[in-house]
């Protein structure tokens, strides 16, 4: 990490603005600034350009150099063209944001950093994406390598720090993203999708409507068929059927959390039940949670293979299409809905729990804070741990079972 933060700060160096100090030194004291959502109200509502850019210069290059020494800190000796591609990704992030670190508050200045804003909305749009094929390239590899006996690759000890790396990375990017449109909303710049991505007072029943119409009307191009959507509301515990459900809450982070849960819902039901029973939606407000609830009839799993859902190295691809319009879209990606999903849940304290009976159905409970003040950022930090971490061997089994684990039985870690 030493080496690369050097290069940085030569290059600044040499740049428009003298920066004759390591950057490493300066950048390893600080830690990510947390904040709430009525923080982010109150910047809204105070309008202050400079007082939300003096945040940023320093705020945005702090998230991503924690994440830039955790990627640094993989125990990957040959990375993958894909993994080079999103580590350069976050290398001309901070290329461009450490300039205005020691920059004053002029119009100039700000007007310069909007559009470096807007350039890391455009270079990072497609970075779930990039990240998804990098790590399915590098887990192709590995089992390649593997099978004609050049490394040993267990994809389980793989997941778990995969998992880890990649929950804290996504985290960085959802908190950015969240706070870079905050500002651009001060500034007035929002399209009116970009304002979806600003914490604001949010009609959940409305939203969810929107999404189950949408997924209902691809799965029905998909499949040619699709279970229909209940939802029911209750407010405070007494039923309601309104649409009043209003939290505060970012709509795009919502869209993201409940879209893939229910699409995953709607595809299980048309999979493997042909009498297509509904899909119920359950939403309750409360003093402290607004609380989702998707249940579908789609035939459950097994416990082993619930422990897959979560993952980013397990998917099942989508059945084929039946649909004879052209570029229809599957209700399936690179198999990241559910942990991304919970990535976005817990980004704000709130939790995504799934409970599956096998041969009956799914539900699973999406748990949103009620309160702004409770809606709180929980961010990444890079520490010595966090290395020491990634270059532990595969953690011994301190539980035993009579059962094979090479045969996917469960074997429980301490």
């Amino acid at each position: 990490m030493a080496s690369n933060l050097r290069v940085f700060a030569r290059r600044l160096g040499s740049g428009t603005v003298n920066k004759p100090i390591y950057l490493q030194e300066k950048y390893s004291n600080f830690v990510p600034r947390p904040l709430s959502a009525d923080d982010l109200l109150l910047f809204a509502d105070k309008n202050s350009v400079e007082k939300s850019f003096e945040f940023l210069k320093q705020e945005l290059p702090t998230r991503w150099m924690q994440t830039f020494a955790e990627i640094n800190a993989l125990p990957i000796e040959k990375p993958s063209p894909l993994m080079l591609e999103v580590k350069n990704m976050i290398q001309e992030t901070l290329e461009n944001l450490l300039p205005f670190a020691d920059q004053p508050a002029t119009e100039n200045v700000i007007s310069k950093f909007n559009s470096k804003l807007e350039d890391y909305i455009h270079r990072h749009r497609t970075a779930v994406d990039e990240v998804a094929l990098a790590i399915l390239e590098f887990k192709d590899e590995q089992l390649e390598m593997a099978e004609k006996g050049l490394t040993t690759f267990d994809l389980d000890d793989a997941e778990e720090k995969v998992h880890y790396f990649l929950d804290r990375y996504f985290t960085t990017l959802v908190s950015t993203n969240l706070i870079i449109h905050q500002h651009l909303l001060i500034l007035g710049m929002n399209s009116d999708r970009q304002k979806r991505e600003t914490v604001q007072r949010t009609n959940v029943t409305k939203e969810i409507r929107k999404i189950a119409l949408k997924i209902e009307t691809e799965c029905k191009k998909y499949y040619g068929k699709s279970p229909s959507v209940k939802i029911t509301e209750f407010d405070m515990g007494k039923a309601t059927n309104d649409s009043q459900i209003n939290t505060i809450f970012i709509p795009s982070h919502l869209e993201q959390i409940c879209a893939e849960l229910i699409r995953n819902a709607v595809r299980a039901t048309v999979e493997n039940n042909p009498d297509l029973p509904p899909v119920e939606i359950i939403i309750s407000r409360a003093n402290d949670n607004v609380t989702i609830k998707i249940s579908d009839k789609g035939k459950g799993a097994s416990l082993r293979e619930q422990a897959k859902w979560g993952a980013y190295l397990y998917t099942k691809p989508p059945e084929q299409s039946t649909s004879k319009m052209p570029l229809v879209e599957p209700l399936a990606g690179y198999g990241y809905g559910i942990p991304l999903a919970a990535v976005y849940a817990r980004y704000l304290g709130g939790d995504v729990v799934i409970q599956s009976l096998q041969n009956y159905g799914t539900d699973v409970v999406i748990y949103l804070p009620s309160n702004a003040k409770d809606l709180i950022e929980v961010l990444p930090v890079f520490t010595a741990k966090t290395k020491e971490y990634y270059n532990s061997q595969s953690r011994k089994k301190t539980w035993i079972t009579g059962k094979s684990s090479e045969k996917g039985d469960i074997v429980f870690d301490s």
